[in-house]
């Protein structure tokens, strides 16, 4: 009766600990993000050229383009996917996508409890800053969710992306 016992509680420890989810797998310095951002506006540079390029597995490509801002204004130079427009046209938008980009993620991970259908497996968001103008020279986002299998994942869902800035010309 005592084995019996014994291989039932290891039978039901063994069950539950399947069936919990792993705590998810986080990557994102929000303390850089914001370091970088203000050594970016402390320089106030308002003339710049710079060449942008975006991949994405939920939108594919987009471009290289070749972005003037002058005087705080900006304007396309070139466009490598002309039926596209560039997703960031200065440097001030780049740093506005990725603050949004954070917020939504930090809002994620606080309602992951609640998303039980689809709860996060692991989240990374990692920026490499320019070290002379501190500006972001690349972003890598990706995102992964525990789904079950043979079941379809809405779009979206497991993404990833990648941006770079290629050249900047104060």
């Amino acid at each position: 009766m005592k084995k019996v016992f014994i291989v039932l509680v290891f039978s039901m420890g063994i069950l539950l600990s399947c069936s919990k989810i792993p705590e998810m797998k986080v990557d994102i310095d929000r303390e850089s993000f914001e370091k970088e951002y203000a050594a970016w506006e402390a320089q106030n540079i308002e003339n710049y050229v710079f060449t942008f390029d975006y991949l994405s597995s939920d939108i594919g490509p987009n471009g290289p383009a070749t972005i003037r801002v002058q005087d705080g204004v900006s304007s396309i130079l070139e466009n490598q996917t002309p039926n596209r427009i560039p997703m960031v046209q200065s440097i001030g938008e780049l740093f506005d996508y990725i603050g949004r980009t954070l917020e939504n993620l930090e809002r994620s991970i606080e309602d992951n409890d609640n998303n039980k259908k689809y709860p996060i497996k692991s989240i990374i968001l990692k920026v490499t800053y320019n070290p002379q103008y501190h500006y972001p020279e690349k972003v890598k986002y990706a995102a992964s969710h525990y789904t079950k299998k043979k079941t379809e994942v809405p779009p979206g869902l497991n993404s990833s992306s990648e941006l770079k800035i290629t050249e900047f010309i104060p």
